[in-house]
């Protein structure tokens, strides 16, 4: 019965490996994989926002728990 669930997981472990995508030298320079920040945020004294301003000119008030503006 080991035999036969240890055959099975290998089969399971062996599909997902051989689905994964690979990345090669092409990808990486090309900026794929590249992190990009959220700027600067400022917490509110309430614990429940954030200010940040993302163009630059006006500062927008947003709630951490949705993420939207308030």
């Amino acid at each position: 019965m080991d035999r036969k669930r240890m055959l099975i997981g290998l089969l399971l472990c062996a599909g997902s490996v051989y689905g994964a995508n690979t990345a090669d030298l092409k990808d990486i320079l090309s900026g794929k994989f590249s992190q990009y920040g959220v700027g600067a945020m400022n917490s509110m004294k309430d614990g429940e926002h954030y200010t940040a301003s993302p163009d630059g000119k006006l500062i927008v008030k947003y709630q951490y728990k949705t993420g939207n503006p308030v």
